[in-house]
């Protein structure tokens, strides 16, 4: 409980502030919680690329965040 309060606090941005990602795509609920929770910060504060691929670097800060670490 406590990594996930850590993560929560650490995000301060909102789904709507990436402009490439369509709010009713199947993905839109997961990357919205993602992002509300701390765990996806996206590639730069305007774009997400929820259609790109994801590298082990990127995957591997995902899970760092999820236990809390930073």
């Amino acid at each position: 409980m406590t990594c996930l309060s850590l993560a929560a606090s650490a995000s301060a941005a909102s789904i709507s502030d990436f402009k490439d990602v369509d709010t009713k795509a199947w993905y839109a609920e997961a990357v919205s919680a993602a992002v509300d929770n701390g765990l996806l910060y996206g590639k730069s504060s305007s774009i997400i690329d929820p259609n790109g691929d994801m590298t082990r670097a990127e995957m591997a800060a995902i899970i760092n965040r999820s236990f809390g670490c930073y």
